[in-house]
């Protein structure tokens, strides 16, 4: 298909007057010959028409587009694992298993005959890209280890431009990860050059531990874990250990369900005195398994006598009020205290028993309000807040590191404008600008979480990010919202709502920011009770308690339990070897909406002879908030990561991780998981087949070549045959008029 296209900002509109113009200048030039009989000036009019329009489409740069399809040679990666085990020959061969493969990829390469597009790539350690020429000289391979998982987990996030994937390893996996989802990716196919026994078929591994990072002496918490299994353990039974340090406190015998691959197991645990604890959970009996080392996982737990105090100031008794006052003191870590404002304008006092006592009025001096680590504004009226309370709760968030929650309705943000004006204390703590037209409206709405919100533990009520996302859709919708215009520009929104049912547009509806040294977060809504009171199923009912428990805890940026609530460290591996890079990540978006304060990071690695190693962290510039840091261990055994976050100069929060580091093995004498391969081929559509099938399946891509649509231009504003038109017509129309004698 064929089409004359322009290549112009002018609008096509200009084309019609452009021609009307061409030819309107030829009639008027050879109109008076007409009246004076001379004949064929028709002819000569239109000659000079077309050239004078020829003339003027070259300011709309007119070419001619051809569109059809083409076959083109498929795309195919071909990836080689690299690592040492590729050095091992498959049993009744005297060739390594790498070179039976670069052998077998240059027999196939002959007979391809440019009919495949191919990339090479390597993969041990990491993954990259070589040239052909470069792997098949290889007389062996050059990595250690082999970080198979981490590179799928790689080409996931970055889904490379090809058909398919031929991989030509052995499957071993140093790092034992669990395989990350491959949704996306191009059909992987693994060819081997043996088939024994998989040792995974015979692998139970401790994966995933859950514990409060921060618990209270002599208050139960939950310690679990996620086991997971091969068919081999089906039906059979394990013992699991709680461990603090090497002290065994409880144990369970469980049985692995038959057709699952996973159990989770839990233990209840109270901490008998304040301290960092080690805690472990360890698979033990005598079974056979193929990895011994991932049959324990360790965490790091703070047990703390200190309680978060919490005072609510509400405008008169509500239902949000009733259900947070019941949540907070069902909180073995929390001390409750309420003031109610009474119809005379003073206040009752509800203290951490739920006892009444009058009083006349706020916590005006800051050494009243200097005890609590959060205080919650509730729906009252701006006039009922004293100025000298306002200024204290001020200086209580900006220099003594409080927190303030501003809990949403009709009253609350409705008088900024009127009273103190924009500089009023309330509008300058809030990270939401309010409205000035309607500060309120009986809307219904279903809460929805931003990326921010997602991640940020105020609403983690399941571990899975998916499942997480979707137990907050659940619930039970709100009926009434603040209306903000906007949030500041340090602010970090975690949830909107929408308009209107029909309106695509969000506006923000929870949202914190800084404020000094202390952190101010606003709920605009005083219908969070209907999650409470309207859910049918209990686990709804619960997200009321998780997400004031958990707002109240992330609030308190500069306590004791700010290490459990503010950041993420991780660790990129279950098992580290040692000498090899060990890997760690700190998440704290909060950090990266700091301003106008110096923020600094330290990162301490502990070996198990107490000896302290300083490791620079690097923060990551496409995610803020984020760093990373390397670390590579020199002994094998339990070692512990502590990070620890200053902001000003005041450490804001701290967080431990342990991690276990093995002894290197003998990379070139470890068998091939044929499991792993099977698995990484079941995730992409692909198969797993002998290294002597690749030449059929090569031959299978090559015959089937991809049809593309494809164009091709040809530029008449940039041709000399489109210019040599215009010079012909021009020349032919000054010969006929000189033939003419008209010249």
């Amino acid at each position: 298909m064929s089409s004359i296209q322009f290549n112009t900002e002018l609008p096509l509109s200009w084309l019609l007057p452009l021609l009307s113009g061409a030819g309107l200048i030829a009639w008027l030039l050879y109109r008076p010959l007409s009246a004076r009989g001379v004949r064929r000036w028709k002819s000569l009019a239109f000659l000079r028409f077309v050239t004078l329009a020829l003339v003027g489409l070259l300011f709309l740069k007119p070419y001619l587009l051809f569109e059809f399809q083409e076959q083109s040679p498929r795309k195919v990666l071909f990836l080689f694992d690299t690592s040492a085990s590729m050095a091992g020959a498959p049993e009744g061969s005297a060739a390594s298993r790498a070179g039976l493969a670069i052998r077998a990829v240059d027999a196939a390469m002959k007979g391809l005959d440019g009919k495949l597009n191919v990339h090479f790539g390597a993969v041990d350690e990491t993954w990259r890209y070589l040239p052909w020429e470069q792997l098949k000289t290889m007389k062996s391979p050059t990595g250690e280890a082999t970080h198979l998982v981490s590179a799928f987990d790689s080409f996931a996030r970055i889904r490379p431009d090809v058909e398919a994937i031929f991989l030509f390893s052995d499957g071993a996996d140093t790092t034992r990860q669990r395989l990350p989802s491959l949704e996306g990716l191009p059909p992987v196919i693994a060819f081997i050059s043996d088939q024994p026994q998989s040792r995974r078929k015979e692998n139970i591994a401790v994966r995933d531990i859950y514990a409060p990072q921060e618990v209270a002496v002599g208050v139960t918490s939950e310690v679990s874990a996620v086991l997971e299994y091969s068919a081999a353990f089906e039906g059979k039974s394990a013992q699991v250990e709680l461990l603090e340090g090497q002290k065994t406190l409880t144990a369970k015998t469980i049985k692995f369900p038959n057709g699952k691959t996973s159990l989770q197991v839990s233990f209840p645990y109270a901490p008998e005195e304040k301290g960092l604890k080690k805690i472990s959970l360890r698979l033990a009996g005598e079974f056979k398994d193929a990895f011994p080392s991932d049959n324990q996982r360790t965490i790091a737990l703070h047990a703390t006598d200190r309680k978060l105090h919490v005072l609510c100031i509400e405008g008169g008794w509500n239902w949000d009020y009733r259900f947070l006052s019941r949540s907070v003191r069902s909180d073995p870590d929390m001390r409750f205290y309420g003031l109610l404002l009474n119809k005379d304008g003073r206040f009752t006092a509800i203290s951490e028993h739920n006892a009444e006592k009058t009083t006349s009025g706020l916590p005006e001096k800051i050494e009243s309000l200097a005890p609590f680590d959060v205080v919650i504004i509730g729906n009252i009226e701006r006039t009922s807040l004293s100025d000298a309370f306002l200024e204290s709760l001020e200086t209580f968030c900006g220099e003594h590191t409080g927190a303030v929650i501003f809990r949403g309705g009709p009253d609350i943000f409705d008088t900024l404008g009127g009273v103190g004006g924009v500089g009023s204390v309330i509008e300058a703590l809030s990270p939401l600008v309010p409205s000035e037209v309607r500060p309120y409206t009986k809307v219904k709405f279903r809460l929805q979480l931003t990326q921010e919100g997602l991640a940020s533990p105020v609403f983690r009520m399941k571990e899975d990010a998916s499942e997480n996302e979707a137990s907050w859709q659940t619930l039970p919708e709100l009926e009434g919202a603040n209306i903000f215009q906007r949030a500041k520009p340090a602010a970090t929104i975690l949830a909107v709502r929408p308009v209107d049912e029909t309106d695509g547009e969000k506006l923000p509806i929870i949202a914190s920011h800084f404020y000094g040294t202390g952190r101010v977060v606003v709920v605009g809504t005083d219908t969070l009770w209907h999650w409470a009171f309207r859910s049918a199923q209990p686990e709804q009912r619960e997200a009321f308690d998780r997400f004031w428990r958990q707002l109240i805890r992330w609030a308190a940026a500069d306590t004791s339990s700010a290490s459990l609530i503010t950041p993420e460290l991780s660790s990129l591996q279950n098992l580290y070897i040692q000498g090899q890079p060990a890997h760690f990540v700190v998440y704290s978006p909060e950090i990266a909406n700091v301003r106008d304060a110096k923020v600094e990071l330290k990162a301490v690695i502990r070996d198990s002879q107490g000896e302290v190693q300083s490791v620079p962290a690097k923060p990551d510039r496409d995610t803020p908030g984020r760093w990373t840091f390397t670390y590579r261990p020199q002994e094998a055994g339990e070692l512990w990561c502590s990070v620890q976050a200053s902001v000003a100069d005041k450490q804001y929060w701290s967080k431990t991780l342990y991690f276990h580091v093995q002894p290197p093995r003998n990379e070139a004498e470890s068998e091939p998981d044929i499991e792993m391969l099977r698995s990484i081929a079941r995730s992409t559509g692909g198969k797993v087949l002998p290294l002597d099938r690749l030449n059929q399946e090569a031959a299978a891509l090559r015959s089937e070549p991809e049809l593309r649509n494809a164009q091709s231009r040809i530029e008449f504003w940039q041709s000399p045959f489109y210019f040599g038109i215009i010079v012909f017509l021009a020349g032919l129309e000054l010969l006929l008029r000189k033939m003419r004698s008209l010249i």
